[in-house]
């Protein structure tokens, strides 16, 4: 719609939906459920699982938080990179790969899908840690309590790292080696979502 490039590529959204989200999510399967859930009222039979409260949690609150840090971070490299007209960027996306490799813009395209891919890993540890509970802080019941969520991190990072880093997966997902100063940029996306949803959290307590 903004002719702007696509900031994945479709082997990176599979290695995110097959590959990087399974394990922690998996982990989140293990939490136990949040203290004090006996003494809530019984749902109603007529109400849904997936609910528009939720939906819009997910959706509209955590979701756009998610994609706004993330092409910030795709914004941001090709601004180090002195794009400033950051509206109208070249369409390297339009290329095959190994054409993309062979020219200025197309590498540093390459990098700007690699920052938005592990943006998507850094924002789901936030994501993930915020989700552990639906009410109640995390702080409460500790927030390293689940060691499945904190292995399912690491090898979420694991994961990413070989696929930015390691080849064949490197040329296979069509990523490029991110230099490391930019990992001290995203890494700040968990905190946000983590104290972005607690504070959320927070605010329906009080309403409540």
């Amino acid at each position: 719609m903004f002719n702007v490039p696509l900031a994945l590529a479709v082997m990176q959204v599979l290695a995110v939906d097959l590959g990087t989200d399974i394990v922690p999510a998996l982990a989140l399967g293990t939490e136990s459920p949040d203290p004090g859930v006996m003494a809530l009222p019984p749902r109603k039979p007529g109400d849904r699982l997936i609910d528009r409260g939720l939906l819009l949690r997910a959706l509209v609150w955590l979701g756009s938080l998610q994609t706004l840090l993330c092409f910030t971070g795709f914004f941001f490299l090709f601004w180090t990179f002195g794009y400033r007209d950051l509206l109208h960027l070249p369409r390297p996306d339009l290329l095959p790969y190994a054409e993309r490799l062979l020219t200025r813009d197309g590498m540093i395209y390459v990098l700007a899908t690699s920052i938005f891919h592990a943006g998507v890993v850094t924002t789901q540890i936030g994501n993930a840690l915020a989700c552990r509970t639906e009410r109640i802080s995390v702080f409460k019941i500790g927030l390293f309590s689940n060691r499945f969520l904190l292995a399912g991190f690491l090898v979420e990072l694991a994961l990413i790292c070989i696929l930015i880093y390691g080849q064949p997966f490197q040329t296979i997902f069509e990523l490029g080696p991110l230099p490391l100063p930019y990992w001290a940029f995203i890494i700040w996306y968990a905190p946000i979502m983590f104290l972005a949803e607690e504070g959320r959290k927070a605010i329906m307590r009080r309403r409540k």
